[in-house]
C-alpha cells in the first residue's frame, strides 16, 4: 500500500564520466529542509528490500536515493548471487566512487535539502569505498561486508579491501555487524576496530551476538527480526546525532 506522506519515484544524475546514474528516490511529501541518506545497494542491487530501506528513511524525515550502480549494464542478471559477482568484478572503485559523489551531489542541490548528508552500505565494500574517497558525507553506516581481499579483487580494478581503507575515512562511521558472521568474522572486525583507534577515527561499533550474514534483509534467509530491529534503533539514532535531524 503506498504511503500518501512519502513520495516515491526515479531520479537520475551524472556519475563517472558524465554517464547517466539512475536511482529509486524518496522523501516525505511535506517541503522542508531535511538531511539526505544514501542508501548503497550491495551485490543484488537495487531491490524490493534497498526501495524498502530508503522508505524507512523516508519516513524518518530524510531525502533518499537509491543509486543505481549497475545502470551501464543492460538489464543485468541479479538472479543469483554468483552472476551478480561477476558483474560486480568489472566494476572499478573509481568508477562506483564517482557514481555515489554524483549522488551526493545530486542530493545536496535538491531544494528541500539542508546541505547534510549520510550514507549506509548494506552489505558489499562500497559503504567502506564512499567513505574513504569522499569529503561529501557528514555520516555513513556499514552492515557487514567483506574487510579482507576476495577473489573478483583486481589491483586495477579493486586495488584495496575495506580493511586498507581506514586512513582516509573522510567522516563518522558506524559499524553494524553479526557476532556469528564469518564476512566479516568477529576477528576481522577488531582488527578494523584496532586501525579505527590508531588512526584516530570517530566511529561506533554494534556487534548483535547470534546475528549472521545479511540478517538486516527481510527477503533474506538469514534475516533475524530482534537483531535487526536493535540494528535499526541503533542506524536511527546515529543519523539523528550525526546529522542533526529534529
Amino acid at each position: 500500500m503506498a504511503d500518501s506522506q512519502i513520495e516515491e519515484g526515479q531520479a537520475c544524475f551524472p556519475g563517472a564520466n558524465g554517464d547517466e546514474i539512475h536511482a529509486f528516490f524518496a522523501s516525505p511529501s511535506v517541503e522542508v529542509q531535511r538531511p539526505a541518506v544514501i542508501v548503497v545497494h550491495g551485490a543484488t542491487g537495487v531491490s524490493d528490500d534497498m526501495k524498502a530501506n530508503a522508505l524507512r528513511f523516508a519516513r524518518e524525515g530524510y531525502l533518499v536515493a537509491v543509486p543505481d550502480l549497475y545502470s551501464r549494464v543492460e538489464s543485468p542478471d541479479l538472479s543469483s548471487l554468483e552472476s551478480a559477482m561477476k558483474i560486480l568484478g568489472t566494476m572499478a572503485d573509481d568508477q562506483v566512487a564517482s557514481d555515489l559523489e554524483g549522488a551526493a551531489e545530486y542530493l545536496k542541490a535538491h531544494p528541500d535539502c539542508n546541505g547534510r548528508v549520510g550514507a549506509i552500505g548494506i552489505g558489499g565494500r562500497y559503504g567502506y569505498l564512499f567513505a574513504s574517497r569522499t569529503h561529501s558525507l557528514d555520516a555513513a553506516v556499514t552492515c557487514y561486508g567483506p574487510l579482507m581481499p576476495t577473489e573478483i579483487d583486481t589491483p586495477e580494478l579493486r586495488p584495496l579491501p575495506p580493511i586498507q581503507m581506514v586512513d582516509t575515512f573522510s567522516c563518522p562511521l558506524l559499524g553494524i555487524f553479526g557476532g556469528a558472521d564469518q564476512n566479516p568474522s568477529p576477528e576481522h572486525v577488531a582488527e578494523l576496530e584496532a586501525l579505527m583507534k590508531t588512526h584516530g577515527k570517530d566511529y561506533e561499533f554494534h556487534s548483535y551476538p547470534h546475528a549472521g550474514h545479511g540478517f538486516l534483509s527481510e527477503g533474506g534467509r538469514n534475516y533475524q527480526p530482534e537483531a535487526a530491529g536493535a540494528a535499526w534503533t541503533d542506524i536511527m539514532a546515529w543519523f539523528k546525532r550525526k546529522l542533526e535531524i529534529s
